[in-house]
């Protein structure tokens, strides 16, 4: 039940990225966003597998697909805001997605929908953590030691490992992960690499919303090697 859930949103993933690819180009280069995922075993083996990777991407790429371009209603608006907070009530650590989502809205719809976005997230967010009170305040007391005092029986938070990661650990951990990531972080480096002046882009949304998408890829890189590296996890 659980292969078949998490194959299934993996699938669904895979055509939410199609339809956003497509939506600033056209249909080969979506097709071949699709393929980069497709081909790619690693990528298979974390997305159709039950764990918390495939919830994530799933919630993302939806809330992506309402979320991007400069045409899109107030209800796209609310939609996207509403999946990318269900996403941070999943993990935690994408809370990330929240800010930058939101100043997306406000550079590129305006301050009325800029508003509506973080309102409707507030909601979502406010009504999940009402619905698992107050067990889940163990995800956010290893971020907010001073949520909770100090030997509260009520919750008990998770240790990270029982033996500290040596240096060959958080090498293999690396490694592992510009493996299974390698397309994104190089077509990351190369969009860097040969970024233009803002008056030779396309169009202006074509421009925030890439600006959005490499800063958010930037920050979520930079979190999870934090967490893998800096850090036990």
């Amino acid at each position: 039940t659980a292969r078949l859930f998490a194959s299934t949103l993996g699938v669904l993933s895979v055509i939410g990225i199609w339809l956003i690819v497509r939506r600033f180009s056209d249909n080969w280069i979506a097709t071949v966003a699709v393929w980069a995922m497709a081909l790619n075993s690693t990528m298979i083996s974390i997305y159709s597998i039950g764990n918390s990777q495939v919830v994530v991407i799933f919630f993302l790429v939806l809330s992506l697909v309402f979320s991007l371009g400069a045409d899109r209603r107030l209800w796209e608006i609310v939609t996207g805001s509403a999946l990318a907070a269900i996403l941070v009530l999943c993990r935690e650590n994408m809370i990330f997605v929240l800010p930058l989502l939101a100043l997306y809205f406000f550079w590129q719809q305006g301050k009325k929908k800029g508003f509506i976005a973080l309102l409707t997230m507030g909601a979502v967010l406010v009504t999940g953590h009402l619905i698992f009170w107050p067990e889940i305040l163990a995800l956010w007391q290893r971020w907010l030691p001073f949520i909770l005092p100090p030997g509260n029986s009520l919750i008990q938070v998770n240790k990270l490992v029982e033996e500290p990661a040596t240096l060959a650990t958080r090498i293999h951990s690396l490694s592992l992960a510009i493996r299974a990531f390698f397309v994104p972080i190089t077509i990351m480096l190369f969009s860097l690499t040969l970024w233009v002046k803002r008056s030779s882009w396309k169009s202006a949304e074509n421009f925030k919303m890439t600006v959005f998408l490499v800063t958010l890829l930037v920050i979520l890189i930079g979190s999870h090697t934090w967490a893998a590296i800096g850090n036990d996890y």
